[in-house]
């Protein structure tokens, strides 16, 4: 997750409407009825205004969500025919469309997504894959998952007005988005993305050819980023618009999170209450504490909404609601998947800041002993945050020490082996400082700093790069974590640890030669596994003798993949280096 979560979300209005003819032949009297929008901004440009002029239309009724496109452009004779799933030289990405992206749940999480074309193309994505395509007016609806054969998903006409613009009409029936007709005042989240594979100017672009404009995410974000959706509010004007939500780093143990609405009409006594449940059985864990709204002198509605999430390998959802107080009538509704780490207990220590005393390494035998161990390595090391160089940092990409006694600029040749020194340091032994390690690559600032990156753009990089870039997957976790691990000594012996990824379950680990076996490290989610005496950690066949070992810890999932784990798998591997066969990022900077 980024090292602050903060939304500022945008709200646009979806009115009743009548039926407009879906025919491609666009007119700005057809869609009177509608809401316009045209404030559309660049992904490449860090959010200023796009440099081609896009306009939404937007509209519905009982059966239908319209929507109309307008794409000026004046060489048209440069628009690029993107192709269908079914011709090998590519699919919609090639070429120039729109995606309108809907989280009807408002969960922030699950999303259906329809991409355009100026040549009458049309593609449907649903979870995870692409379940239908259309190549041209003529052609019918082709399907590729086997349930949706004839499933009218919806109708679309596009029209290229040469030297002017290319546009798109749509109607999308709601019985395909899987859901009912909304009622007044229901909010969904929204995205619309235009990609010009030829712009008519490339005039100070650094790449002349793609650009991506969007209309209601956070530019830098993908399509498919859920949490940073637009909020579509049906036929209320009057209806409350989240301004700011502020969740800061999600951590385990109480969260105190502002949050604020702007207010249009005469505000009345409103209550916000965030309730913590588990993502897998729905299971409500925490019912949350009511808070009343206040009104600012500026016309807003705020709070600091209090919430507490669980302890789990299950993953924490927010539900967020706002409610009248006088009649508990639901004034606007909405749900955050916070992820797994939001439940991991060493995460929660590391986000703590700076204790006031640094924590005692507890004994072997103390009852809590995970906690107040988990509580004394996060203890022993500052938390880091990223600066630039608009702060005084030599690089941007440089991570800071909170004390301010150490500072690592990752474009420095040789980095890589002051950042192993300094953890080697912190600790008195090799089973503190290879969890040390573990946590230290577990800041916020590390990896998860800009989690909402491609994942297949970060697997071309080569690790130290990869820690530059910063990434969410757990792979990318561990080929980063594991080069550094190979360069801290063993002891003060002079001869350096050995460590290898693992594929264990379908998620990426960190196995490290150790006691003549292996220990297992989880750089996503900073698991500790240590013998049931607790004093050291556990190996592999220890783990396969003791499974409590990991029933006491988390994730109890990967407890059958470790059972039956090959250690053959890595026997035979080279240690993981930062010399590998990957991508300098930025180009030219070192690899370690």
């Amino acid at each position: 997750m980024p090292e602050r979560f903060t939304l500022s979300p945008r709200t646009f209005l979806c009115p009743r409407m009548r039926m407009p003819v879906i025919d491609g032949e666009f007119s700005e009297a057809k869609w009177s009825g509608a809401s316009r929008s045209t404030d559309f901004m660049s992904r490449l440009r860090d959010g200023q205004p796009a440099r081609l002029k896009t306009s939404l239309w937007m509209g519905h009724d009982d059966g239908y969500l319209y929507l109309a496109v307008r794409c000026d452009e004046k060489n048209t004779q440069a628009l690029r025919r993107h192709c269908t799933p079914n011709n090998a030289r590519g699919g919609m990405g090639m070429g120039d469309r729109i995606t309108i992206c809907f989280d009807t749940s408002h969960n922030h999480v699950a999303f259906r997504s329809f991409t355009f074309g100026p040549f009458d193309q049309m593609e449907v994505f649903e979870g995870s894959y692409t379940v239908g395509f259309r190549d041209g007016p003529d052609s019918r609806w082709i399907s590729i998952q086997g349930s949706l054969t004839e499933k009218n998903y919806c109708r679309s006409a596009a029209r290229v007005e040469e030297g002017a613009f290319w546009s798109v009409e749509i109607a999308i029936p709601f019985e395909s988005l899987g859901t009912k007709p909304p009622s007044r005042g229901m909010v969904w989240g929204f995205n619309l993305s235009r990609y010009s594979i030829w712009p008519v100017s490339t005039e100070g672009n650094q790449d002349p050819r793609s650009t991506g404009d969007v209309l209601s995410a956070w530019p830098g974000f993908r399509h498919r980023s859920p949490a940073c959706y637009a909020d579509m509010v049906f036929d209320d004007d009057q209806a409350l618009k989240l301004s700011v939500l502020d969740l800061e780093v999600p951590h385990y143990g109480e969260n105190r999170s502002p949050i604020r609405f702007s207010a249009p009409r005469e505000s009345m006594p409103m209550t916000v209450i965030g309730r913590v449940r588990s993502r897998a059985n729905g299971a409500l864990i925490n019912p949350g504490l009511e808070t009343a709204l206040q009104s600012t002198v500026d016309g807003f509605l705020e709070a600091e909404m209090v919430w507490t999430p669980f302890l789990s390998d299950d993953t924490n959802v927010l539900d967020i609601e706002v409610k009248r107080a006088s009649d508990g009538k639901t004034e606007w509704r909405g749900s955050y998947d916070l992820g797994w780490e939001t439940g991991s207990l060493p995460i929660y220590y590391l986000h703590q800041g700076e204790s006031r005393s640094v924590p005692c390494d507890p004994d072997p035998g103390d009852p809590d002993f995970l906690r107040k161990k988990a509580e004394f390595i996060a203890g022993r090391q500052p938390r880091f945050r990223r600066i630039n160089t608009s702060q005084g940092a030599p690089s941007d990409f440089t991570l800071e020490s909170s004390d301010g006694l150490a500072r690592f600029n990752l474009m420095e040749k040789g980095v890589t082996d002051a950042m192993a020194r300094y953890i080697h340091t912190l600790y008195e032994n090799d089973a503190d400082r290879l969890v040390g390690m573990m946590f230290f690559m577990g800041q916020s600032c590390m990896m998860r700093s800009n989690s909402i990156y491609d994942p297949a753009a970060t697997a071309r990089l080569n690790p130290l790069s990869m820690l530059r870039l910063g990434s969410g997957h757990c792979a990318h976790h561990s080929y980063v974590m594991a080069p550094f691990i190979n360069r801290m000594e063993m002891g003060h012996t002079g001869k350096y640890h050995k460590a290898r990824l693992a594929m264990i379950g379908g998620h990426c680990l960190v196995v490290v030669e150790y006691r003549g076996d292996y220990a297992v490290l989880d750089a996503k989610h900073c698991c500790m596994f240590y013998t049931l005496d607790n004093k050291d950690i556990a190996t592999l066949a220890e783990i396969r003798r003791e499974p409590e070992i990991v029933r006491r810890a988390y994730p109890h999932w990967i407890l059958p993949a470790l059972m039956t784990f090959d250690e053959q798998y890595v026997a035979d591997a080279s240690p993981d280096s930062f010399f590998t066969d990957g991508y300098s990022y930025p180009s030219g900077a070192p690899l370690a």
